[in-house]
């Protein structure tokens, strides 16, 4: 009898938590763009784990036409699951999930077909930037293995609900879950305990109301494609600050630039931002070079301002009085990116004596090196910018 109390108490109290947290709208995201608002109730029932985006292909989209193979994969997907704190047996490991999906950040390698993939005819990225998946249920969970402070694997069915354009879609497919306490080994990835989610399952274009561009692509196009989902989440906010010298309202600010103009490529509203930062007087320099840096190589960037990652750059150096060597290096790339390489040696030089015989001197001679051949072999009276 007590067993059957406790049990039921149990199903009780994950009815209690799902019931008012499934239903609705997915939640929007924060300030950051890099994590959704999850509800303030559900920190006090379960462990939340947030989907980790940037290093895993956690989308695989695979067309295998007749005439035509096509992967579409997507980086940038963010969200969360939330784990009951204690798992009882015969309880699904999960209660709730949420994710966001932008359509931008869905890449297949051809710019043609990815301007085909955003067009209305198919996703329509204008009108509807995002897709959402919302976690309705789960199966049949199998706990497979672990225990104590081993990875514990679980086997599942995952019920949701996919919302493409104005379209809504029931899911439900096999899974298979990882719960992974915080090691050494996990800390090479993230910090915190970590949680991984594998799936896989078809979709019909016409379910999505998504059309093929035309004739042409009957051969080129299967009605349906694979989804292989890959999720590293993480228990460690995206928002929060590993580094003393950053405060998080300052990765906030940094992280919403890069959900702006790489997330969602909407570079005037990502660039009008960033000018903001400039402008502030409470941006600190260190703020300002990373603008500047990942505007210059930050993967998934399709239109990058060097106009304005050379004033970032400038302006943080100006706060240093242009003695900080890593500043430096990064005012000197964006000289050498915008097609001035006499103007990136000058520079370079500067970040070559500032750094002294430091550890990293021997790199930045070599960049050194680089500008300077850049600049011996450009003609008398080329133009430079």
């Amino acid at each position: 009898m007590k067993n059957l109390c406790r049990h039921s108490a149990a199903a009780l109290a994950i009815l209690a938590l799902i019931a008012p947290l499934s239903a609705g709208e997915i939640p929007p995201r924060t300030e950051s763009g890099q994590m959704l608002a999850a509800p303030a109730e559900l920190g006090d029932r379960g462990e939340i784990y947030h989907v980790s985006a940037g290093e895993d292909a956690q989308l695989v989209i695979t067309s295998d036409a007749q005439l035509q193979r096509t992967l579409v994969t997507c980086r940038r997907v963010v969200g969360y699951f939330a784990t009951p704190f204690e798992l009882q047996d015969g309880e699904p490991p999960l209660l709730v999930g949420a994710l966001r999906i932008p359509v931008a950040s869905l890449f297949s390698g051809s710019d043609g077909f990815d301007q085909l993939l955003r067009s209305p005819a198919m996703l329509d990225a204008a009108k509807y930037p995002e897709m959402t998946v919302e976690l309705t249920g789960v199966q049949d969970a199998r706990r497979l293995s672990g225990g104590d402070r081993d990875p514990v694997a679980y086997e599942m069915t995952l019920k949701g609900v996919l919302s493409v354009k104005d379209k809504a879609i029931e899911l439900s497919a096999p899974a298979k879950l990882t719960l992974l306490p915080f090691t050494w080994r996990t800390m090479s990835r993230f910090p915190g305990d970590l949680m991984t989610l594998r799936t896989s399952f078809e979709l019909k274009l016409a379910d999505l109301a998504v059309q093929k561009p035309d004739r042409s692509w009957n051969d080129k196009l299967t009605d349906a494609v694979k989804v292989d989902v890959f999720l590293l989440a993480n228990t460690v906010p995206p928002e929060k600050s590993l580094d003393p010298k950053i405060t998080r309202q300052q990765l906030v600010k940094h992280l919403k630039y890069l959900t702006l103009i790489r997330d969602f490529n909407q570079p005037a509203e990502g660039y009008a931002w960033g000018r903001r930062l400039l402008a502030d007087p409470a941006t600190e320099a260190e703020a300002l070079n990373r603008l500047a840096m990942d505007t210059l190589l930050e993967d998934g960037i399709r239109t990058r301002d060097l106009d304005f990652a050379l004033a970032a750059a400038r302006r943080a150096s100006e706060m240093k009085k242009d003695a900080d060597a890593a500043i430096l290096d990064t005012v000197a790339l964006a000289h050498f990116r915008r097609g001035d390489p006499k103007q990136a040696a000058t520079w370079q030089r500067k970040a070559v004596e500032a750094l002294g015989e430091a550890r990293e001197a021997e790199d930045f001679k070599k960049r050194l090196a680089e500008y300077e051949a850049a600049a011996g072999a450009m003609p008398d009276g080329a133009a430079t910018r």
